[in-house]
């Protein structure tokens, strides 16, 4: 039963390090894995609460950039980032 202990603490370092703000990246060099594939996969956890408060500051940024004038604000065109191969395959909720 050690070993289940053991996995459901580091669970819960990979999650508190997410919620710091760490980058997959950087999880990974602290969690001494191999890749962030490794680390990302199968430690780190989110919660319905994270995903609800990530979609709204979305949406709000969405509605305040829809209220700008289309010719006043500089349009910005989005950069490609390098997640290291661990993109998220979580489907928000309907709200």
């Amino acid at each position: 039963m050690r070993s289940g202990s053991k996995s459901l603490r580091f669970n819960a370092y990979i999650t508190l390090l997410n919620q710091a703000g760490a980058h997959a990246k950087e999880n990974q060099v602290l969690a001494r894995h191999s890749s962030p594939n490794l680390t990302m996969n199968t430690y780190a956890r989110t919660t319905d609460g994270e995903l609800h408060e990530i979609v709204e500051t979305i949406d709000e940024s969405v509605h305040q950039k829809r209220a700008t004038p289309s010719g006043s604000a500089e349009r910005k065109s989005a950069t490609p980032v390098d997640t290291g191969g661990c993109a998220s395959t979580y489907m928000a909720p309907a709200l």
